[in-house]
Formats: C-alpha cells, structure tokens, sequence
C-alpha cells in the first residue's frame, strides 16, 4: 500500500461515514489511483464498513437511555454524573470509542462466524496482484483464483485454482496453508510458486525463498527449500523433488523475463500463450520442431512475435487476438 499520505484510515471512515470535505475526497480519490492495492485496501475497507452498519442497524442502540439509566444507578450511589460528554470534542471522542468498539465487535463476530463466505480474489485474461489481509502478497497468472479465510484460532487457509506465486507474511502462531484439492503446502517462513490448473494431473510447487512442507493428510510428502521444486500426482499421490531449469521460467508470469536456451519454438510458445493474453499459432506444424535461444527481460509481446518472426524468418497475420506464425511466401 503506498505510504504518501498520512492518517489514510482517517480519511477514509470520513469519506464513508459521509463526513468529508470536496477536498478530502479528492484527497482520496487521488490516493486510491496510485496503485491497484490502494483501490483494493478501500474496497476492503468499504466492505467492512458495510457489514458495521448492517449490524447497527440491526441491532440499534438508544445511547441516550443508557446514559439515564447509568444516572439513577449512580443517584441511588449519591454520585451524579456531569454532562461533560455534550462537548464537541468529546462528543467526536464518544463517537470514536463507539466506532471501535463496534468494529471490535464485528471482527470477532466476523471471524467466528462459519456461514461467513472467504474472500475471493480471480484474475482473468491478465495476471493480477493482491495483499491478502493478513499482509501477505499473492501475484496470480492470468484464470486463476484463490480463497482466503481464517479460522477462530486465526489459522490462514487459502484455496487454489491456476498458479499464483506467495509472499507469505510468516507468523509461527497463524499457520498459512494453501490447498487444492487433497494436497496441502504450508508455509514456513518463505516466498513460493504454485501452478495448480485444474485440468493438470500434477500440483507444482517451487520455492524462492525459505521453506515450505507439501503434503496430503494420507502421505507427509516433502520439505522443500530455496531453490527446489517438487511435483505432486493427483492419479499416484506420489510427490517426486525435480530439479529445476532457467528455462522453464517457472514465475515468468510474474517477472516478465524468459530465457530461452536451444528451446523447441513449440515450447516457447506454449509459456509465451501461459502469460500473455495474445495467442500466438504456428500454422505450420515443422516450425514446432526449430528452437530459440534468447533473454525476453520484460518485452512487449508484440516485441516478442516480431523477435521470433525475424529469427526464423516468418511472417505474422493477426486476427482479434490470434497472432499466427507462417512461413513468408516465395517469389516466384
């Protein structure tokens, strides 16, 4: 989240509360436009903000009565209570501490609460990136999802659908486990890939940085480390450790470099369609078989296919976005 304004939390339960100037709004408005996980840290903002006033709502509260009762009970005392709470300043205070104590309340409800759905985060033809709530970071490959939810022992889980790469923010006390299906990896205190496309007989799991365990309830599976990559087979439910190349570009997704060594063209095309929403074709089948040996650091696509185009002298036809790869006509 970016840091360039103070007191954001401030401005933004005014903004909701309907209690801001043009120009803080503006301020607002401004903030949120100056990255995704501002617009997403409001969002979230807004929403629990929504569930407090359905929850006031239904459950009113006459503060007023409750300050008369808690006179008598002090008359009957001999103590009186003085009306200080009429002030302006104070009166903002009361309503503060009213706030807190509510939204106190409604997070604990919220997280004991079972029937209460997890947060869903999708990306579509396009990687996206989030902050889940507890600060960790998630960056998912294009038709991808995930579910984040937490249990009443403040246990993190987290479902997958696709590939993501995770930066767990590590806590001994709040476990972080991610699922798919049968299999699990939970996290010790590290950054890591894991491409779990549903119509795929394996889980991949790479780790960048620190450790991870990925194992099913039926079998304790593998403690991975930086550097090491292991496969999960959903028919076998047998976990293997691979060793992983520069090549596969495991989370390229991400970081937009590719690097190719004698690569088949049909290989670099097929982790080139995994990222980019254009769909690049060879329209012929003996181009599959050619192979490439380039760096892409964070090239346009369409500085790629012309790349390509120009290596293996090929000409492109476009269509929507369908790019196909064919031989150039000869001259007669």
């Amino acid at each position: 989240m970016e840091t360039g304004f103070d007191h954001i939390d401030e401005l933004i339960a005014k903004v909701l509360a309907g209690e801001a100037s043009h120009e803080e709004s503006a301020a607002l408005t401004t903030w949120k436009q100056m990255s995704s996980e501002n617009e997403h840290y409001y969002q979230e903002s807004e929403r629990i903000f929504n569930a407090v006033n359905s929850l006031t709502n239904k459950y009113e509260v006459n503060t007023d009565a409750a300050w008369q009762n808690l006179n008598k009970r002090l008359d009957q005392g001999g103590a009186k209570v003085i009306p200080f709470y009429r002030s302006p300043v104070v009166l903002r205070a009361a309503a503060g501490l009213a706030i807190l104590i509510v939204l106190t309340v409604v997070s604990k409800w919220l997280l004991n609460d079972e029937s209460i759905e997890p947060l869903v985060f999708k990306s579509n033809a396009k990687t996206e990136q989030t902050i889940l709530p507890d600060g960790s970071k998630v960056f998912m490959n294009k038709h991808s999802e995930i579910a984040y939810s937490t249990n009443d022992k403040g246990e993190r889980n987290v479902s997958l659908k696709g590939e993501a790469f995770f930066e767990v923010k590590h806590d001994e006390k709040k476990p972080f486990v991610i699922q798919v299906n049968e299999v699990m990896i939970k996290d010790i205190g590290t950054a890591f890939n894991v491409k779990a496309v549903p119509e795929n007989n394996t889980v991949e799991v790479v780790v960048e940085s620190g450790e991870v365990q990925f194992y099913t309830s039926a079998n304790a599976g593998l403690s991975l480390v930086k550097g090491e990559k292991a496969i999960y087979e959903k028919n076998t439910g047998r976990f293997t450790k691979v060793l992983p190349t520069p090549t596969e570009n495991t989370v390229s997704y991400k970081s937009k470099q590719f690097e190719f060594k004698a690569t088949l063209l049909k290989e670099v095309i097929e982790q080139l369609n995994a990222v980019y929403p254009t769909k690049i074709v060879l329209q012929d089948k003996s181009l599959e078989s050619m192979r490439l040996s380039v760096l892409f650091d964070n090239e346009a696509p369409e500085n790629i296919i012309e790349i390509i185009a120009d290596t293996f002298d090929l000409e492109t036809e476009k269509t929507d976005s369908t790019v196909i790869l064919k031989p150039k006509k000869q001259l007669n």
